[in-house]
């Protein structure tokens, strides 16, 4: 089985403690059909706890401005959010912020993500191609 990484997301604790953060991974698995996308999730105050879940590529947006939109109204806030794509840096992001601005953090994301599983869809769709004509 062979697990590309798409991105990371870590939710940050106030007391910046990384072994406290939940940490969602959004993978491309071998194993499941192209348009799914395997997430991981690793909450925080459970060390050995991990939960896997597969979702179709086109609910991963909606399911990341779910997950915003929670985060900005809980009780229980995280600090802030570490944004890591598999094409770039990680980024830092308050909470607070991810609805504030003319174009949202959250909206940014959420499209950056879009734009990672559709290039990886795309190399996919190649590597097929390219493994069909080897074949011939």
């Amino acid at each position: 089985m062979t697990l590309l990484r798409l991105a990371t997301i870590h939710l940050v604790t106030p007391n910046d403690d990384s072994r406290r953060d939940d940490i969602l991974t959004f993978y491309r698995n071998d194993r499941i059909p192209t348009e799914m996308i395997e997430l991981v999730y690793r909450p925080g105050d459970l060390k050995a706890t991990t939960y896997r879940s597969w979702m179709h590529r086109a609910a991963v947006g909606p399911y990341l401005l779910r997950l915003f939109q929670g985060l900005e109204r809980d009780t229980d806030p995280f600090h802030r959010i570490q944004f890591t794509p598999c094409n770039g840096p990680a980024v830092f992001y308050h909470v607070s912020d991810l609805f504030m601005c003319n174009v949202p953090v959250a909206a940014n994301i959420i499209q950056q993500m879009g734009e990672i599983i559709q290039s990886e869809v795309v190399v996919e769709e190649r590597r097929n191609l390219v493994a069909e004509a080897e074949e011939w």
